[in-house]
């Protein structure tokens, strides 16, 4: 399992003194204190605590895996239900969706009555929203 997370550095600490949440791979991102040391460094933590709930729900999934999950997802999310072949076949090996059938055809864009249809199962839901929530820095 990947040990990977989010760290806080403080720096001298003391009022007005930065410190930094520390990213995987080792970038920094340096935060000014606006306040006192006590509701800076709070802040940092409320920041690392999010961060690293965010990788703890990835934790176990291979950037392949998550790349063909987002993917899936946002296919989803637009109402589409076209999606690449090997993505759905790979996020069904990997445990997070099922094949199905589709008895019905209300809301699909594609999919007739007795088309086999893939659905994210409740951890593949939890992945899949947590990769769509996700913001880029």
């Amino acid at each position: 399992m990947n040990q990977i997370q989010h760290r806080l550095v403080v720096d001298e600490p003391g009022e007005h003194d930065p410190c930094y949440v520390v990213m995987p791979g080792g970038s920094m991102i340096s935060l000014n204190h606006h306040a006192t040391e006590g509701v800076d460094i709070a802040r940092a933590k409320f920041i690392i605590d999010a961060c690293n709930e965010k990788l703890n729900r990835l934790r176990g999934y291979s950037e392949e895996v998550c790349a063909a999950a987002l993917r899936v997802a946002r296919i989803f999310d637009q109402g589409c239900d076209r999606c690449d072949g090997d993505d759905l076949t790979l996020l069904e090996k990997a445990g997070l969706m099922e094949v199905g059938v589709c008895h019905d055809t209300f809301g699909q864009d594609s999919l007739e009555v007795g088309d086999a249809m893939w659905t994210f199962n409740a951890e593949g839901n939890a992945l899949a929203k947590a990769l769509l929530s996700a913001k880029p820095l």
